[in-house]
Protein backbone atom coordinates (compact mmCIF):
# COMPACT_ATOMS: atom_id res chain seq x y z
CA UNK A 1 0.00 0.00 0.00
CA UNK A 2 1.39 3.44 -1.10
CA UNK A 3 2.61 5.57 2.01
CA UNK A 4 -0.09 8.78 1.87
CA UNK A 5 1.87 12.26 2.91
CA UNK A 6 0.45 14.03 5.88
CA UNK A 7 -0.07 17.52 5.70
CA UNK A 8 2.89 19.69 7.26
CA UNK A 9 2.52 21.70 10.65
CA UNK A 10 0.55 25.06 10.22
CA UNK A 11 -0.14 27.98 12.47
CA UNK A 12 -3.23 29.73 11.44
CA UNK A 13 -4.50 33.12 12.54
CA UNK A 14 -7.74 33.43 13.22
CA UNK A 15 -10.04 37.20 12.79
CA UNK A 16 -13.38 37.51 12.83
CA UNK A 17 -14.89 36.58 9.27
CA UNK A 18 -15.40 39.23 6.53
CA UNK A 19 -17.72 36.86 4.79
CA UNK A 20 -20.15 36.12 7.84
CA UNK A 21 -20.53 39.97 8.21
CA UNK A 22 -21.28 40.25 4.88
CA UNK A 23 -24.38 37.48 4.86
CA UNK A 24 -24.59 39.59 7.98
CA UNK A 25 -25.79 42.58 5.71
CA UNK A 26 -27.31 40.71 3.25
CA UNK A 27 -29.77 39.74 6.18
CA UNK A 28 -30.35 43.14 7.17
CA UNK A 29 -31.16 44.16 3.81
CA UNK A 30 -33.73 41.56 3.81
CA UNK A 31 -35.03 42.30 7.31
CA UNK A 32 -34.98 46.47 6.33
CA UNK A 33 -37.52 45.26 2.96
CA UNK A 34 -40.12 42.76 4.58
CA UNK A 35 -39.96 43.85 8.35
CA UNK A 36 -38.49 47.83 8.80
CA UNK A 37 -39.72 47.80 12.50
CA UNK A 38 -37.69 45.07 13.11
CA UNK A 39 -34.83 45.39 10.98
CA UNK A 40 -32.34 47.13 13.74
CA UNK A 41 -32.69 44.18 16.50
CA UNK A 42 -32.87 41.89 13.24
CA UNK A 43 -29.30 43.10 12.40
CA UNK A 44 -28.24 43.46 16.28
CA UNK A 45 -28.68 39.89 17.10
CA UNK A 46 -26.65 38.36 14.57
CA UNK A 47 -24.10 41.16 14.83
CA UNK A 48 -23.33 40.58 18.31
CA UNK A 49 -22.84 36.64 17.13
CA UNK A 50 -20.19 38.09 14.63
CA UNK A 51 -18.49 40.30 17.27
CA UNK A 52 -18.29 37.39 19.83
CA UNK A 53 -16.59 35.22 17.43
CA UNK A 54 -13.69 32.86 18.19
CA UNK A 55 -9.99 35.21 17.77
CA UNK A 56 -6.82 33.28 17.87
CA UNK A 57 -4.43 30.75 16.77
CA UNK A 58 -5.14 27.27 15.15
CA UNK A 59 -2.34 25.10 14.54
CA UNK A 60 -1.53 21.75 13.41
CA UNK A 61 1.02 19.78 14.22
CA UNK A 62 0.44 16.82 11.65
CA UNK A 63 -1.07 14.93 14.48
CA UNK A 64 -3.82 16.49 16.10
CA UNK A 65 -5.78 20.16 16.34
CA UNK A 66 -5.18 22.75 18.78
CA UNK A 67 -6.29 25.76 19.53
CA UNK A 68 -4.94 29.23 21.82
CA UNK A 69 -7.45 31.78 21.73
CA UNK A 70 -10.57 33.27 23.14
CA UNK A 71 -12.89 31.30 23.98
CA UNK A 72 -10.46 28.59 25.23
CA UNK A 73 -10.87 24.85 24.23
CA UNK A 74 -9.17 21.93 25.01
CA UNK A 75 -6.89 19.95 22.73
CA UNK A 76 -6.57 18.48 20.88
CA UNK A 77 -9.47 19.11 18.81
CA UNK A 78 -11.66 17.44 15.89
CA UNK A 79 -12.29 20.02 13.25
CA UNK A 80 -15.18 18.81 11.15
CA UNK A 81 -15.84 20.73 7.72
CA UNK A 82 -19.53 21.88 7.43
CA UNK A 83 -18.89 23.59 4.54
CA UNK A 84 -16.52 24.87 1.64
CA UNK A 85 -16.52 27.21 -0.84
CA UNK A 86 -13.40 28.72 -3.19
CA UNK A 87 -12.86 31.58 -0.73
CA UNK A 88 -14.20 30.37 2.96
CA UNK A 89 -14.71 27.53 5.34
CA UNK A 90 -16.71 26.84 8.01
CA UNK A 91 -15.47 24.24 10.23
CA UNK A 92 -17.03 23.00 13.38
CA UNK A 93 -15.24 22.28 16.33
CA UNK A 94 -14.34 25.13 18.34
CA UNK A 95 -17.79 27.02 19.86
CA UNK A 96 -20.57 27.20 17.32
CA UNK A 97 -17.90 27.18 14.32
CA UNK A 98 -15.29 28.83 12.56
CA UNK A 99 -15.75 31.30 9.18
CA UNK A 100 -12.16 30.79 7.49
CA UNK A 101 -11.61 33.53 4.99
CA UNK A 102 -9.33 32.24 1.91
CA UNK A 103 -7.90 29.19 3.45
CA UNK A 104 -4.50 28.34 2.32
CA UNK A 105 -3.47 24.82 0.44
CA UNK A 106 -1.77 23.76 3.01
CA UNK A 107 -4.94 24.61 5.41
CA UNK A 108 -7.25 22.55 3.49
CA UNK A 109 -4.39 19.33 3.36
CA UNK A 110 -4.59 19.59 7.00
CA UNK A 111 -8.20 19.65 7.39
CA UNK A 112 -8.66 17.01 4.95
CA UNK A 113 -6.14 14.97 5.24
CA UNK A 114 -5.25 12.39 7.91
CA UNK A 115 -2.81 12.53 11.43
CA UNK A 116 0.79 11.23 10.96
CA UNK A 117 0.34 7.71 12.86
CA UNK A 118 3.66 7.17 13.24
CA UNK A 119 2.79 4.29 15.83
CA UNK A 120 1.06 1.99 12.78
CA UNK A 121 -2.56 2.29 14.55
CA UNK A 122 -5.41 4.32 12.80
Amino acid sequence: MPHRRTAPAITVPIRRSYWRLACIGCLFLIAAFFAPPLSLFLFLIPLVAWYRSPVGCLQWDGTAWSWQGVPASPSPLRLVVQLDWQYGMVVSGIGSGLWLDKPSVELRRAVYGRADNRSGNQ
